[in-house]
């Protein structure tokens, strides 16, 4: 141990003649220069068996951790021994070493035969530490001192929306992408009659069906969204900021952000809908789904005595579903306890709202399709079928309507939402009201879901400045759409010079 503030050149060549293994810095003043170029030197050398030396100050230790220890003395009027502050000052310097090597690990390649550097590692340590703590006191920014794009989020659709005959259109005017594309969701799935064909030249029951109409918008979604890609040139991770998609469009959704493989996604909702289907044949009674209108003022009170009259009679087999927008949500289950509920809110509770049957002949989002939850859990627990890090965007769950907070949370979420309620609405209030979303860019199949979403957010087509609710659909729109998203990058850039 040594009691100054530098080792010398003399010390170091003294240090390593005398077999020392390990040393610590322990004040804001380390080695000498003349004493690294020696220790260097002989690390090159002898390669594992030369002395280490921890550069304490990189990892915020040395002096700074005396003085720390003194300002904790002092301010909590606590007293310790001369042993007590050895031993804490010995830990200290301990952790600090650990840190810098395993840092260096993590983020330094050492030459071939050479240890990490903990002179690196040490560094990246110090700025990891600053940076969290800025991060933990809200002093925190991006990398760019100014937007150079409104803040986006990027929609897919849910089940509805499917017709024959959709895919055909992007077929015609990019066959040297699309044509790939349809040949791996039919390689994926393996099915017969195919799945493309089904989407291509299939009857309306045919696709109608849940099994076939989960995966075929799911596949049309990212089918044009990879047309956006490869011929445009559009990049998901730089022009999108979060991702979300009504019930099945959810799968997309992920699949976007980074959180699942196109492929994998496409065999899940293929056995998701199989299930589903299952699900909804065990039963004799007639099954599906009834979306009520209603006035913004009357939303929450008649979707309260909804739920109340449920809560008082678990034998009716219907649920909310979906709450879709201010002044619709969905009901699901059996058909006939519907009507038994629509019945009973109007003459007790003088509730009327408009009933609209969907086309669907599944009780989505009720608890008839705990058999779907169960089998996406195995799915989504297969190895590798989740990713979770810093290459993902954030993805927006159907179930909390906030962000997916890691990959467990988004296993079980993802496959609850079979069973559970979509709080659509509640999801654009938030991305609209709290995140301050600006932009809004639905990807897929059909008009519904981008006409929810201008509902909520008042921005509808390419007149706002900065923002708005764009869509994609079908090739004809792609003039306007490209022209929109750069119209919109311009006026951030004009809102800011």
């Amino acid at each position: 141990s040594a009691t100054q503030n530098e080792v010398s050149a003399d010390e170091a060549e003294a240090l390593i003649s005398q077999g020392a293994k390990f040393i610590a810095e322990g004040s804001n003043m380390g080695c000498t220069q003349e004493a690294i170029d020696i220790f260097e030197a002989s690390r090159k050398e002898k390669k594992g068996s030369a002395i280490w030396y921890a550069p304490g100050k990189a990892a915020n230790a040395g002096g700074v951790a005396v003085s720390g220890l003194e300002m904790a003395q002092n301010s909590q009027r606590l007293k310790w021994t001369t042993e007590e502050v050895d031993e804490k000052l010995k830990q200290i310097m301990k952790n600090c070493f650990e840190n810098g090597l395993e840092t260096a690990k993590e983020y330094v390649t050492p030459a071939e035969g050479e240890f990490p550097s903990l002179v690196a590692g040490s560094n990246i340590a110090g700025f990891k530490k600053v940076a969290q703590a800025m991060h933990d006191q809200g002093d925190w920014w991006k990398y760019t001192s100014r937007p150079t794009r409104p803040k986006t989020a990027l929609f897919f659709p849910g089940q509805g929306v499917q017709r024959v005959g959709m895919l055909d259109p992007w077929l015609s005017a990019f066959p040297s992408t699309v044509k790939p594309i349809l040949e791996e969701i039919d390689h994926t799935l393996a099915i017969s009659p195919s799945l493309t064909s089904l989407i291509t030249s299939g009857t309306n029951a045919e696709l109608t069906a849940t099994q076939n109409a989960q995966p075929a918008i799911m596949a049309t979604s990212i089918l044009i969204l990879r047309v956006l890609e490869k011929e445009f040139g559009f990049n998901t991770k730089e022009t999108v900021d979060v991702t979300l998609g009504h019930s099945l469009g959810e799968f997309a959704a992920l699949v976007a952000a980074g959180n699942l493989q196109f492929t994998s996604a496409l065999k899940m909702v293929r056995r998701r809908g199989e299930v589903m289907a299952h699900c909804s044949a065990s039963t004799e009674a007639e099954m599906g789904m009834i979306a009520l209108v209603c006035e913004p003022d009357q939303r929450d009170a008649t979707l309260d005595a909804i739920t109340r009259h449920l809560s008082q009679n678990p034998d009716l087999r219907a649920n909310v579903a979906n709450i879709n927008s201010k002044t619709q949500f969905v009901l699901s289950g059996d058909i006939a306890h519907i009507n038994t509920v629509l019945k009973h809110i109007s003459q007790f509770d003088s509730h009327d709202p408009r009933a609209v049957r969907l086309k669907a002949d599944s009780p989505f989002h009720s608890p008839l399709m705990q058999p779907t939850v169960d089998l996406m859990q195995k799915l989504l627990r297969q190895p590798n079928a989740v990713t979770f890090d810093d290459s993902t965007l954030p993805c927006i769950s159907n179930i909390t309507a906030k962000p997916f907070s890691s990959a467990e949370e988004l296993i079980d979420l993802v496959a609850r939402s079979a069973a559970e309620p979509v709080l659509w609405h509640q999801s654009i209030v938030y991305l609209h009201q709290q995140e301050k979303v600006k932009r809004w860019i639905g990807i897929g199949p059909g008009k519904v879901g981008r006409n929810l979403v201008g509902k909520e957010v008042g921005m509808k087509g390419i007149g706002v400045k900065g923002g708005g609710v764009l869509a994609l659909t079908d090739p004809k729109e792609l003039e306007e759409f490209m022209k929109a998203l750069e119209d919109t990058d311009k006026a951030v850039d004009e809102d800011v010079e």
